[in-house]
């Protein structure tokens, strides 16, 4: 498993991740957020949640 920037890893990929030797992959750079199954189909890659939410902060 690569760690990419434009990535949305499951609760699969990080069940099956392997303590000490994944970790450093997912810590470069990137914020792991777990989101609902359901909000995979509204948000189906990074890109999309990260322009949901700078529309959110533009609005408040």
């Amino acid at each position: 498993m690569r760690c990419a920037t434009n990535t949305i890893f499951t609760r699969e990929q990080l069940r099956n991740a392997l303590r000490g030797i994944d970790a450093a992959r997912f810590c470069e750079g990137v914020n792991l957020v777990p989101i609902s199954p359901d909000l995979t189909e509204v948000f189906p890659d990074a890109e999309a949640v990260n322009q949901a939410l700078r529309a959110r902060e533009a609005a408040d």
